[in-house]
């Protein structure tokens, strides 16, 4: 079924980046599947990576000192996922992403991303 929200956010987004920019990011993005129980990220990881979850659900963990899994998230459709850790401070991840049932994105190299961002702050 069509969502009504999706197609206000993507038409506002045509009307706001440019048919090079847009082809940029559909050329950029990569679809994945992940069966249930597969980790998009691990602990320690430094890919920089931004996803669009376009089906499925997607926890968030960390591990404690005693080995305990801390759900700390979980992310929906329609929604971005990308490690905070690698992408604002630079660092390796200190979460695991892990699909919750299957699940399926458009991911895309982080930097390539905020070029467009940062060309086009309104979207």
């Amino acid at each position: 079924m069509i969502d009504l929200e999706q197609i206000k956010r993507l038409y506002k987004i045509g009307r706001i980046l440019e048919l090079k920019d847009i082809q940029g990011l559909i050329k950029s993005a990569k679809k994945n599947v992940y069966p249930a129980g597969t980790y998009l990220l691990k602990e320690g990881s430094t890919k920089k990576e931004i996803h669009f979850l376009t089906k499925g659900l997607v926890r968030i963990f960390a591990i404690n000192s005693i080995g305990e899994e801390i759900t700390v998230s979980v992310v929906y459709e329609n929604r971005p996922l990308a490690s905070s850790d690698i992408v604002l401070f630079d660092r390796p991840s200190r979460m695991y992403f892990q699909a919750y049932e299957q699940t399926e994105t458009l991911s895309m190299d982080f930097d390539k991303f905020q070029t467009i961002l940062d060309k086009h702050p309104n979207v």
